[in-house]
């Protein structure tokens, strides 16, 4: 994790046989080079789990039943309650957790909504609202109950802030993503499709292999851009 904006910015120029440069910030190179890795990120994280994106994260943001979570956040494996009794999110961690069941934005909206405050009550089904927006219910409305409730996500991975700042992703991913930037640089910037099939088939490749060594784990969860893997529980609070 080493490595630095810069670093990656001269590897992607070097594969499509261009010289390094000083700074990412001055000239249109640069830019165009910065705007590959930037879509090659999107690209990549989508492409599989990454079990190295996968974070737990609490919601500072309740509306009611609604959670909002982080606009980093482009997956949702799935909202755990922690038994902490303290109410924290840093403590919780450390006490069993409990699974909330997912439901159908439907069969959410055909329940009544059960507030709580205190540990007389539990969230038990959660479903997606909007982007980046989770419901649960029953629902609390205290900051300590609130911190109890825990997403498991993918976050994506954010472009170093400048040339001498290191990535947060493990050297693997790395490369996964300059390889993949190079990709599309060749196309929209040296538009060579023989060179874009050849980067193409090395980040294919490089792909498979990661894939085998289990750094990414299996197809579950639920994308914050569309409705999909959705599973009836038969869960019922009592219907409207």
């Amino acid at each position: 994790m080493s490595r630095t904006l810069l670093t990656s910015v001269n590897n992607v120029l070097n594969l499509v046989g261009e010289r390094s440069i000083t700074s990412s910030t001055t000239g249109i190179l640069g830019s165009l080079t910065k705007q590959c890795i930037t879509q090659a990120i999107s690209e990549v994280c989508q492409a599989a789990k990454w079990e190295c994106l996968r974070e737990r994260a609490t919601s500072s943001t309740w509306t009611t039943c609604t959670a909002t979570l982080s606009t980093s956040v482009y997956q949702i494996l799935g909202v755990y309650w922690y038994t902490s009794p303290t109410g924290t999110a840093e403590a919780a961690f450390d006490y069993p957790t409990i699974s909330l069941d997912y439901v159908t934005p439907q069969e959410f909206d055909s329940f009544y909504l059960y507030p709580y405050s205190d540990t007389s009550n539990r969230p038990s089904v959660w479903t997606k609202d909007d982007y980046h927006k989770v419901k649960v219910n029953p629902y609390p409305t205290s900051a300590g109950e609130r911190a109890k409730v825990i997403f498991d996500v993918f976050v994506f991975p954010s472009l170093p802030a400048s040339d001498s700042t290191n990535w947060s992703t493990p050297d693997f991913f790395t490369d996964l993503l300059e390889l993949k930037a190079a990709a599309n640089l060749s196309m929209s910037h040296i538009q060579d499709s023989t060179m874009f099939q050849s980067l193409m088939m090395r980040y294919t490749n490089l792909f498979r292999d990661i894939s085998r060594n289990n750094n990414q784990i299996g197809d579950t969860g639920y994308t914050m851009y569309r409705n999909n893997r959705t599973r009836n529980r038969g869960i019922n609070y009592g219907r409207r």
